[in-house]
């Protein structure tokens, strides 16, 4: 599974092996999410959530200590 950003509004999942689209979560500044298709289980959608929830949280708090020349 490609797990792609999706114009700010959230992320496509795509299925690489048969080519299809799987749905996209969308995550607010909560970091709630919820998953807008119907082929992944209650498990992997967790799974992919939590994936990017931690990657979001991950970016940042590397943002943060980035010094931007200003």
């Amino acid at each position: 599974m490609r797990i792609l950003p999706d114009n700010g509004e959230g992320y496509a999942l795509h299925d690489l092996v048969h080519g299809e689209i799987l749905g996209r979560i969308l995550v607010d500044e909560k970091d709630f999410w919820i998953y807008d298709g119907l082929t992944l289980d209650l498990a992997e959608q967790e799974e992919v959530a939590g994936q990017i929830i931690g990657f979001q949280n991950e970016m940042d708090q590397l943002l943060k200590t980035l010094n931007f020349g200003d």
